[in-house]
């Protein structure tokens, strides 16, 4: 309303909108308007007033430019970042980083900064072009290094509503190994650490591939960072000590995470993955139970959608299946499958440990401390019992992604209450690679098939739209959605309380709490049916004679990228078969696979049916 009453007594007086001081709030909103839809904010401006597109450009291009790879250009970026937002050097920041498809071409790019013309879109530095009749050479040269993905870096300060930067970006190529990952992440370190703003990076975020767990491992192996650990006193007195180890960079102390959400979904994945039963004590958890659920004729928490046509990506249908909803659904309804039951509690309490907004920090390590003692326990069941892992427990991926997790929160909560110098409140949602995702989802809204020079020019454009994301406030995410693809809600804290925040457990707290989540998973896998401390085997079900174990390597579950249905739902069918072949010595058990066999068959028959 200021603004139009302004406008019109403009108009009265016979003077236009120039130097005319917008509303920063109406600023903001135009200015993300007109990069969505420059065609609306047309239209609005025409009725409503506002800036130029002009003047808008205009504002993007006073930004410093952003260019390819990791250079003193992102130490530029990081330390105006802080500036802006008034953020002590001493705080907590967290790093996160990601790969995503990237359109393979070569495209010219003009640097002001160098007054040079360069080849984007190759794995490496940009290729300066010194005659332009040399030019198509260069690329026919060039031609093997043409890359098809994108690494990208965000920096972010971990308090609600502050957006994410977009740190450094560089195109790879599709196979790359840990090695040459862990060198890119090597360079970025020592810039931002190594920089006379000692920049406090206290968590290193990626999601679950392989590759990209070994890149962090590899920080170590190659001496480029120190492991400091801590130990707790394991509860059983015949363990060893449980070991949290943290990174130490120069006179930085981080520790790695992963994407929690991505944890979530590599949970659930290895329920319906074919490949496998998880057994559980008496109990196995397959996806017949939950396809049970979703077409239950009661009133159901998950979606048709959930089960059947299953978007992989949706983060909302792996919160629907790990929700209380659904526990009390099983608990009323179905109680038998209590192996699913426990599955979901635990893992799915792991993943509330980071994205919980209101649970004390000493509850997230007691949580988390639970989840690695089930996770113990079982592979003790499944030693005691004589059942091949390979079958019948969580893929190599999964269990390595699980125990990062618990590593991850712990490792938070020492490095905020030992290690820097004040207290900072601890939002651990804010940890992984989340933002990552964010930006890609973004970039894809603007351009579906970008280049590397996309990338480059939208990067003005891309931090107008996390700024007014974040911006965004009462909107809690909508989990009704089906298919609905990611759900990003690291820059909500309505719930949250600052202060809450900052209260850290001692270790003797931490001590107790280990003690307290050890009782519970042993009282979990009595209810299973399996006794930790006496391990009786007399009535535990038999190995399973002649099993043959399954390559970890077949079932990349967490690599959504390079993970096909088709394949997985073939290996299924095959699994299932040399189960029934081999025989089972539990009635039980043989049904579950013969079902298991059925459903899967099912699954693929309604797809060669789509072709």
């Amino acid at each position: 309303m200021e603004v139009m009453i302004s406008r019109k007594e403009r108009e009265e007086k016979g003077r236009g909108m120039q130097n005319f001081k917008y509303p920063p709030a109406f600023d903001d909103w135009t200015h993300e308007l007109a990069i969505i839809r420059p065609e609306a904010y047309r239209n609005f401006q025409s009725v409503f007033g506002g800036r130029s597109e002009r003047s808008f450009q205009n504002i993007r291009s006073g930004k410093p430019t952003f260019t390819q790879g990791i250079t003193d250009q992102t130490v530029q970026r990081a330390s105006l970042y802080l500036k802006d937002y008034g953020y002590p050097l001493d705080g907590p920041l967290v790093t996160g980083v990601d790969d995503t498809k990237l359109l393979p071409a070569f495209r010219p790019y003009y640097d002001g900064t160098q007054k040079k013309w360069f080849l984007v879109g190759g794995a490496g530095d940009p290729m300066e072009v010194a005659d332009i009749n040399t030019i198509q050479s260069q690329i026919d040269n060039a031609r093997d290094l043409k890359a098809t993905k994108l690494r990208l870096w965000t920096f972010s300060i971990p308090l609600p509503a502050v957006p994410p930067l977009i740190l450094a970006a560089t195109p790879i190529l599709s196979k790359i190994n840990a090695v040459e990952l862990a060198a890119m992440e090597e360079k970025l370190l020592g810039l931002l650490i190594r920089s006379k703003e000692n920049f406090n990076i206290t968590s290193l975020g990626s999601d679950g591939t392989t590759v990209e767990r070994e890149a962090r491992r590899e920080l170590v192996r190659s001496n480029f960072a120190e492991s400091v650990t801590y130990r707790i006193p394991h509860p059983n007195p015949e363990c060893s000590p449980i070991i949290i180890e943290l990174y130490k960079v120069d006179n930085r102390i981080m520790v790695p995470v992963q994407d929690s959400k991505h944890c979530r979904k590599t949970a659930r994945n290895n329920i319906f993955t074919g490949a496998r039963i998880i057994t559980l004590g008496r109990h196995v958890v397959c996806y017949e139970q939950v396809r049970d659920i979703a077409f239950s004729t009661k009133e159901s928490p998950l979606y048709v959608r959930d089960v059947h046509k299953l978007d992989r990506q949706d983060d909302r249908a792996a919160a629907r299946l790990f929700s209380a909803s659904t526990l009390e659904f099983l608990i009323e309804n179905n109680p038998e499958n209590l192996g699913l039951i426990v599955y979901l509690f635990v893992f799915g309490e792991l993943v509330d440990a980071y994205q919980s907004r209101t649970m004390s920090h000493l509850e997230r390590v007691k949580v988390a401390l639970r989840a690695k003692f089930f996770k113990d326990q079982w592979k003790k069941f499944l030693e005691v019992a004589g059942y091949a892992p390979g079958r019948h427990f969580i893929s190599n991926e999964a269990s390595d992604i699980i125990d990062i997790m618990v590593n991850g929160i712990i490792g938070l909560v020492y490095i905020h209450r030992d290690i820097l110098k004040r207290r900072f409140p601890l939002l651990p949602w804010r940890s992984g690679s989340e933002t990552n995702e964010h930006v890609f989802g973004f970039v894809r809204d603007l351009v579906p098939d970008f280049t590397m020079l996309d990338v480059l020019r939208l990067v003005p454009k891309l931090g107008v739209r996390l700024m007014a994301a974040c911006k965004r406030k009462n909107k809690a995410a909508d989990f009704r959605r089906a298919a609905a693809g990611y759900s990003h809600t690291y820059s909500e804290a309505n719930d949250a309380d600052m202060h809450f925040l900052t209260i850290f457990p001692t270790d003797g707290e931490i001590a107790s709490a280990s003690q307290t989540a050890f009782d519970e998973s042993t009282m979990l896998w009595e209810l299973l049916g399996y006794y930790p401390t006496s391990s009786p085997t007399a009535d535990i079900p038999g190995p399973i004679e002649d099993a043959v174990e399954l390559s970890d390597e077949e079932d990349n579950i967490e690599d959504e990228d390079e993970f096909s249905d088709r394949r997985e739902l073939q290996n299924a069918l095959d699994a299932a078969a040399v189960v029934q072949a081999s025989g089972l010595p539990i009635n039980q058990v043989d049904e579950t696979l013969d079902q298991c066999g059925f459903a899967v068959a099912a699954l693929n028959l309604t797809e060669l049916e789509k072709m």
